[in-house]
C-alpha cells in the first residue's frame, strides 16, 4: 500500500479539557494501531492540529470520519502527500500538550510572529511544530 501523511486543523465546537484530549488520544491509539495509522495531535486555544500517517485508504476513511464529526468545525486540510517514512512510527496517536508560551517560542523559531492560529499555517511549519514537540516529549533530537 501507498504510505501517506495528512495534516489537518479544525476548531473544536466545545473546549475539551486536557483529560478529554488524553482520553481521545488513548482511544485513537488503540483504534489506529489496528489500522496501522500513526500520528500526533495538538490543541491550543480551540484549535486542533493533527498529523495522520498510514496506508492511503485507511487515512482517507479516518479523515472523512473526522471531517464529519460534530465535535469539529472548519476542518481544513493543510497537507496530504505520499511519504516514504513515518514521522511518528511508534505512536498510534499521541497528544502533544503545548503551552501558550511553548507555541509562541516554536512559532518565533520558525521566523513567524503570529500566535498559534493554524488555519493559515503552511505544511512545513505545521510539521515542524509537531515534530519538535514530539522530540521534546520523547527526549530525542529533532531532525525536521
Amino acid at each position: 500500500m501507498k504510505l501517506v501523511s495528512l495534516i489537518y486543523v479544525s476548531r473544536m465546537v466545545n473546549k475539551p479539557s486536557i483529560q478529554d484530549l488524553m482520553q481521545l488520544s488513548d482511544a485513537a491509539e488503540i483504534k489506529n494501531k489496528k489500522l496501522n495509522i500513526t500520528g500526533a495531535l495538538t490543541y491550543n486555544g480551540g484549535h486542533v492540529m493533527q498529523l495522520l500517517e498510514g496506508d492511503y485508504p485507511e487515512v482517507n476513511r479516518l479523515f472523512q470520519t473526522i471531517a464529519t464529526d460534530s465535535r469539529h468545525k472548519d476542518v481544513t486540510l493543510i497537507c496530504y502527500k505520499a511519504n516514504s517514512i513515518r514521522h511518528f512510527p511508534n505512536w498510534g496517536m499521541r497528544y502533544l500538550q503545548l503551552q501558550a508560551d511553548e507555541i509562541s517560542q516554536k512559532i518565533k523559531a520558525l521566523g513567524r510572529t503570529s500566535p498559534f492560529a493554524p488555519f493559515p499555517m503552511e505544511e512545513d511549519a505545521a510539521l515542524e511544530i509537531l515534530t519538535r514537540q514530539c522530540h521534546a516529549a520523547t527526549g530525542t533530537k529533532s531532525t525536521a
